[in-house]
């Protein structure tokens, strides 16, 4: 059995007693086999289970109230805003901005360090701790705050996060177009207790992660400072909104093509910067090359191989969403392998999203698929260290919108891996590279030391449970 391979479709006896004392309309989406097994196996079980409700260890459960958003440009006058999907991200965007003074509920939507995220709506049942790098964020009502003690909090989420949790998490869920959970749904979730030891042994290593990602966070925000410190040093100025909106002239041959969408006179600006310095487009110093769609066969984790999507390669904790056939699609899986060191870059999807950003490949990924919805960049240029040309197509500042700029669509924009190769790089001195491609290297394996942590704390959980998926 697999939380990916939920058994939906077979016919389930259920026993009128539980509808009867049920709180839910009778809905068979509310019931599977899968969860029901699962709930069996705890109330069977030697150890203690307790619904999330029930949780001494658990202060308060918050869900804010929908609110209309107004959404201001200056961090002056605003407070970075993350969603559901976007409060995953290794890099946590501060694109969109709360209006401070028109959001009454500003207080209540503000992050905690501490605090245990479960996103309830359209991304339904993943589960966060927050850390000292969500401090000064504020987050959507998509989003529940659990408050838990800091002797607990890495348990239950490391529970929420196994299969058990999510199995009933999934369970949970309601709406045929966009999936939701509500508070008290949550609170009838059941929290399994194993020995004291062993809650503490998982809360620590759940806890050590969390602390790996923020410090991942922090060196990534250091590395781009000492980024534009020595572009701006040269004359390269950071990527500014300013006076945008104003009418311009320029050369017919500039414009890589008509189109309002994708130009700014800003943009234009920082290519003539790069070009006035030493420095090289990206296709002549690394292979840049894409993946020819194909159909997906989905399967369970016993039957398929783990494909990463472009939301997954985002994410600072790094799972496959889906499985694919190993059979059917033994092909396409061959060649969507990646190898270390290869750059990622989602190729279509919403303008201040996952679209355009850059990402470095990571220790789960190699010879594992990864979607074809990503455009791949190996450098292989003695004059440019890899994880510096990563370091600046990563940046907000310089490469995001460069990358971004080349986009074109109205619905669902895309990007053209021509147009991607003709992006200037500069050339800095090896010193300065190898100084910000050290520290783009230490964030990562930061990411993967977390990750290896978040999954020793779940072999842990399941030993203890006897648990056979």
């Amino acid at each position: 059995m697999s939380s990916n391979s939920l058994s939906l479709n077979k016919p389930v006896i259920i026993s009128n007693i539980e509808v009867s004392v049920s709180e839910y309309r009778l809905d068979p989406n509310h019931y599977n086999e899968d969860a029901h097994k699962v709930i069996s196996h705890l109330k069977k079980a030697k150890f203690n289970s307790t619904s999330i409700g029930d949780l001494d260890e658990i202060t308060d459960i918050i869900i804010p109230n929908r609110f209309s958003r107004n959404y201001v440009t200056d961090i002056k006058f605003g407070v970075p805003f993350l969603g559901s999907s976007t409060i995953l991200m290794i890099n946590l965007p501060k694109k969109q901005m709360l209006s401070k003074k028109h959001t009454k509920e500003i207080d209540e939507l503000m992050l905690e360090p501490g605090v245990l995220i479960i996103s309830r709506s359209g991304t339904v049942g993943v589960s966060l701790i927050c850390g000292d790098s969500y401090s000064g964020f504020s987050a959507s009502e998509h989003c529940i705050r659990v408050y838990a003690s800091k002797n607990f909090r890495g348990y239950l989420h490391t529970v929420l996060s196994s299969p058990i949790g999510q199995i009933q998490l999934l369970k949970e869920s309601h709406g045929k177009v966009v999936k939701e959970i509500t508070e008290d749904q949550i609170k009838n979730i059941i929290i399994p207790k194993v020995s004291n030891e062993k809650i503490k042994k998982i809360n620590k290593l759940t806890l050590d992660a969390i602390t790996k990602y923020d410090e991942s966070r922090k060196i990534l925000l250091n590395a781009d400072a000492f980024l534009i410190n020595e572009l701006n040093r040269i004359g390269i100025k950071p990527i500014s909104e300013k006076n945008d909106s104003k009418s311009f002239i320029t050369s017919s041959n500039a414009l890589l093509r008509i189109d309002p969408h994708s130009y700014t006179p800003s943009i234009f600006q920082l290519r003539k910067d790069i070009e006035k310095v030493p420095h090289n487009l990206l296709g002549k110093i690394a292979d840049v090359w894409g993946v020819a769609r194909f159909k997906r066969y989905y399967t369970n984790r016993e039957n398929g191989t783990p494909f990463f999507s472009s939301t997954d390669i985002m994410r600072v904790k790094l799972e496959a969403s889906k499985y694919i056939s190993s059979t059917h699609n033994l092909k396409n899986i061959t060649q969507c392998k990646v190898e270390k060191d290869t750059l990622l870059i989602p190729c279509s999807g919403t303008y201040g999203g996952i679209l355009g950003c850059c990402v470095k490949t990571r220790q789960k990924m190699i010879e594992n698929p990864i979607t074809q919805h990503a455009i791949r960049v190996k450098v292989n240029h003695s004059e440019f260290y890899g994880d510096f040309v990563a370091a600046f197509l990563n940046s907000k500042k310089f490469g995001y919108p460069l990358i971004t700029s080349i986009r074109f669509g109205k619905d669902v924009p895309e990007l053209d891996i021509k147009e991607l190769k003709r992006i200037p790089i500069p050339k800095l001195s090896k010193n300065v590279q190898k100084t910000i491609s050290d520290m783009y290297s230490k964030s990562y394996l930061l990411l993967d030391d977390a990750n290896i942590l978040e999954e020793i704390a779940q072999k842990e959980l399941l030993d203890a449970l006897e648990w056979k998926e």
